[in-house]
């Protein structure tokens, strides 16, 4: 790939063991970083492991997934020195939608040249806003594809326009992505917000939450890559955060219409990730291999 400065590109893939991939850092003087959150916090949290930091990295890049608070402190706790911002965004569908403008927020982009971004606030009805702070599901048409065109394109993600005629939008979460457990439906954003609240203090490498089957019901069962001084106490915390939440879950546990929450401690690299993409879900189902 050509570039406007000189660069020399040393291609680590993500399925190479953390302590080969931070020999390989230091070996070849490396001082800028691009990955998925989930590679960087896998190599971040062995080098905390190991007792290890990389100073000489100046600057990290993310695609493919958002970096959340969470993973941002613990990579800054290894990658000291660097500025953290989005390489850029886009979807396999929809092509390269967008560019970082604000190292500030890496939430923020602007349309690249030849996509058409609009924020949608109803799906059924057809509404488009073009207001700042709007919140909406974002669909692209990029006029660039003719063999297949893409023509208001749903990418997953919900987004607000902070400067409409600039073309300038706002990252804000994925788009509503529940998982069900018997009649009780959970939002993943939610998880990501009573684990933390839960564990306050504690850092979190990674969180998934996993849909199982235990004896005849639905389980939900949290899985984090953190090191709480009580594991117990812990769990005993993030499900009394749920059940406050969420008291319908807790009403359906009672009844025995589905199994009483879990938690399990775990390496990020023992959860289950995307095979093509490299990338952590949020939310998975394993009923079909429990």
């Amino acid at each position: 790939m050509a570039l406007p400065i000189p660069v020399i590109q040393v291609s680590i893939g993500g399925s190479l063991a953390p302590e080969f991939m931070e020999h390989l850092i230091k070996e070849c003087n490396v001082n800028a970083l691009g990955s998925t959150p989930t590679a960087l916090a896998y190599l971040a949290n062995w080098c905390l492991s190991a007792e290890k930091t990389c100073p000489e990295i100046r600057l990290v890049l993310f695609a493919g997934e958002p970096l959340f608070s969470d993973q941002k402190s613990l990579l800054q706790s290894v990658f000291r020195n660097a500025k953290f911002t989005s390489f850029r965004y886009a979807s396999t569908d929809s092509g390269i939608v967008g560019k970082p403008v604000d190292l500030t927020d890496p939430r923020v982009y602007q349309v690249s040249p030849g996509i058409i971004a609009e924020v949608c606030t109803d799906i059924e009805k057809g509404e488009f806003r073009q207001e700042n702070g709007v919140e909406g599901s974002l669909v692209i048409t990029n006029l660039l594809r003719r063999l297949m065109p893409v023509v208001r394109y749903p990418t997953g993600d919900r987004v607000e326009w902070v400067g409409y005629k600039a073309g300038i939008f706002r990252l804000l979460a994925r788009d509503s992505h529940s998982l069900r457990l018997g009649p009780v439906s959970i939002d993943v954003q939610d998880i990501r917000k009573i684990v933390p609240a839960a564990l306050s203090g504690i850092k979190i490498v990674a969180l998934q939450a996993a849909i199982l089957r235990q004896g005849a019901n639905d389980l939900l069962q949290f899985r984090i890559d953190a090191e709480p001084t009580d594991e117990k106490a812990a769990e005993l915390l993030i499900r009394a955060r749920l059940y406050e939440e969420r008291p319908m879950l807790a009403e359906h546990v009672l009844l025995g219409y589905i199994a009483e929450p879990g938690v399990r401690f775990m390496s990020i690299s023992e959860m289950k990730v995307n095979d093509a993409m490299g990338k952590l879900p949020q939310g998975v189902d394993l009923r079909g291999s429990s």
